[in-house]
Parts: structure tokens; sequence; C-alpha cells
């Protein structure tokens, strides 16, 4: 499963029917309670993208990927855990772009060294009006990270063996913005991935083991 064959075997999943809204759904977080009823946003949501970033482990047989903690700010996703990635701008092309574009601003990974795979599903992010599109990427060797000084507070190498390992999916209260939500995660080294980026790392973990 986690082998050298695995850049090939997502390539030919990637293809077929994706396990979309049903692995989306078993991460989702739900409201238990809010303060006072939030207004529908009154715009069609935003495009945006995100890379998962496969490369080689230097020291065990396993795949790692990036995933960047956000600095503190008043914000939807202050604070969190993400994949690089961000909102289509007018000058990218098509979301592919968005993804490398992105990344290259985020953590200074370059597309000259990534080879594109695929796609996940496209999920519905309502927290902050987006529709964020999962784009896969492998690489030969561990990159060289040059994080943003202002975007990214810190870059977080995480195991993707760990994603499979007994009770690693967990669930919590957290209040956030005025709103108490039951909230399934992924507790990697007491990292907390929760939310969107939880909800496609399930949907990856589901097609790595169908």
């Amino acid at each position: 499963m986690l082998d050298t064959q695995l850049e090939e075997t997502l390539r030919k999943r990637l293809q077929g029917a994706l396990p979309g809204n049903l692995a989306h759904e078993k991460m989702r977080a739900q409201i238990i309670h809010e303060d006072a009823a939030r207004k529908p946003f009154q715009l069609s949501p935003k495009e945006g993208a995100v890379l998962i970033l496969l490369y080689p482990d230097e020291h065990a047989s396993d795949w790692k990927f990036p995933l960047i903690q956000r600095p503190p700010y008043d914000g939807v996703h202050g604070g969190q855990i993400s994949f690089p990635g961000g909102k289509k701008e007018h000058m990218d092309r098509d979301l592919l772009q968005t993804a490398l574009r992105e990344t290259y601003e985020e953590i200074g990974v370059s597309d000259s060294s990534i080879k594109i795979i695929g796609k996940l599903s496209k999920l519905d992010v309502a927290a902050s009006n987006h529709v964020v599109l999962p784009v896969i990427g492998f690489m030969d060797q561990k990159p060289i990270f040059t994080p943003h000084p202002y975007e990214v507070a810190e870059i977080i190498e995480i195991s993707l063996i760990d994603l499979f390992k007994k009770n690693v999916i967990k669930e919590k209260h957290l209040q956030t913005r005025g709103v108490t939500l039951r909230a399934p995660y992924y507790d990697v080294d007491d990292h907390f991935i929760w939310g969107a980026t939880a909800m496609m790392l399930n949907e990856l973990v589901t097609l790595i083991k169908s």
C-alpha cells in the first residue's frame, strides 16, 4: 500500500470513481450551538485549489507531505493547519496553476520538480464561501522548503502511514467565531488536523485503501 508503487496506484484510481462526499462526511464538523444565526453568503463561492505534495521519506519506507500552520489572524482559517494553496487569481489559467502557484508562494517549491498525477473531488468550504480542488503531485526527493514569512508560521511534515494507524481519528468539541462544533480530526504527532483539510485527507486515505 505505502510503497514505491503508490504513485502509479493513485494515478490509476484517480481516473475512476472517487469516494468524494462519502469520505468528506466522515470528517465534517457538525454545529452544536450558534450564538446567533449566520447570514448566508450573498455571492457565489470563489474557486480555490490546494496541493497534496507527496515525496519519499529519507529514513523510512514511507511517503510524506507538507502541511502549513497558518499564523493567527482575525479570519476563518487563522491559526489552522492546511495544505499549501489558496484562491484562484485572474492570471491563473486553471486550478492546477492555482495550486502550483500558491505552493511556490507559500512553501517555496517550484512546479518544475512536481509531477501532477490527478485530483480529488472538489470540496465546498462553507465557512469561507470557497469551492476547493485538491490536486495531487509527487516529487522524487524531499523538497527544500522556504516558508513565506507572513503566510506560514510553520511547515509540518506528515508521514502518510500515520494516517492509517488505529485511533488516529478522534473527536472533540471546539468553539470558533461564536459557533460550538463537534469536530472529527486527525491527531498526528499532537497536531490537530480538522475541517476541510481532514476531509480531503480522508478522501485520499479512502482512495488508497480501496
